[in-house]
């Protein structure tokens, strides 16, 4: 394991990750963005990879979007894809980009779980930040407190469950906190920064 990657592993293996990455929760983000979202918002996609499938989405449903992952190769496939979209190929913890704030919305699929329990402790008042009065988070993360090896890094992936999402989005200061599920079974958290 290379101790100075910041990508939990995913830019050894970018390319197979391309491969075999789904369309799976591309359907729940469009519903979820269509009905959340004003055409136009500035959304930031947290681990965004090559940008497919979500940034298709955010694309489709006329936002502004942005990117940030910290798998060197991978954000340059989102920067070929989406020329003129803003990016920055860095860790997610502790990003500028993301402390500069202004975003309508920040999405974060299949990224938070990657991040060890103290890092995604932290990261909440960080995406709380980020985000314009009213604005909105969408992350995927079990239900269930447990953790598992992931398939293609083999990195521990841990989920915090349910009530302690509930309990670390309460603390940062959001509100209208709910689930949805996508198509595949996986559980979506939303919230919102208040007016």
């Amino acid at each position: 394991m290379d101790e100075h990657d910041q990508s939990s592993g995913y830019e050894a293996v970018a390319g197979q990750f391309v491969d075999v990455r789904s369309e799976v929760g591309a359907k729940a983000v469009k519903a979820w963005a269509k009905r959340r979202l004003a055409p136009g918002a500035r959304v930031l996609d947290l681990g965004c990879g090559s940008g497919w499938p979500i940034g298709d989405v955010l694309s489709d449903c006329g936002m502004k979007q942005a990117g940030l992952d910290a798998s060197p190769t991978l954000m340059e496939a989102y920067r070929k894809r989406f020329p003129d979209s803003e990016w920055v190929c860095g860790p997610v913890q502790g990003s500028a980009f993301l402390k500069g704030g202004g975003f309508g919305a920040v999405i974060a699929i299949g990224l938070v779980f990657l991040l060890p329990e103290r890092e995604q402790e932290a990261l909440f008042p960080e995406l709380f930040g980020g985000l314009v009065a009213g604005g909105w988070l969408l992350f995927s993360a079990p239900k269930e407190v447990g953790d598992w090896d992931d398939i293609l890094t083999g990195r521990r992936s841990v989920s915090l469950g349910e009530a302690r999402y509930r309990s670390l989005l309460a603390d940062a200061g959001f509100e209208e906190i709910a689930t949805i599920s996508d198509e595949g079974g996986n559980n979506m958290y939303e919230a919102r920064r208040p007016l």
